[in-house]
């Protein structure tokens, strides 16, 4: 069954996205999801009003483009094989202060992606 994009909203977009969150992450997504419930419609209003486009733009892909920047951010956070090892090699643990810092910049991080 195809649905219009317009028809679903933002919101499955955003659901989906959070669950694919890291695990270092993922303690976070409340956060997140209320970070996107508050401020992402909103700002595409603002664009859609008050900004000129010289590319128009869809909606959904705007907030494809924020989710990729947030991964971009959350990329470090990830855990991953060592370098020439195979997959299945030791994984590389995130250490617990750099664990801690996301919780101080899930918020200008958020706010970069949309801006940008």
């Amino acid at each position: 069954v195809y649905l219009e994009p317009s028809i679903l909203g933002l919101k499955p977009f955003v659901e989906c996205w959070l669950r694919s969150l890291p695990k270092a992450v993922q303690n976070h997504a409340d956060k997140l999801e209320s970070l996107f419930d508050s401020f992402l419609q909103p700002s595409i209003e603002l664009i859609r009003s008050s900004c000129k486009e010289f590319v128009p733009t869809v909606d959904s892909n705007l907030c494809c483009s924020t989710m990729r920047i947030m991964d971009c951010f959350f990329a470090p956070f990830a855990p991953s094989a060592q370098p020439g090892h195979s997959t299945s090699a030791k994984v590389i643990e995130i250490p617990p202060e750099k664990q801690a810092l996301i919780a101080k910049l899930i918020e200008p991080w958020f706010i970069f992606a949309l801006i940008w």
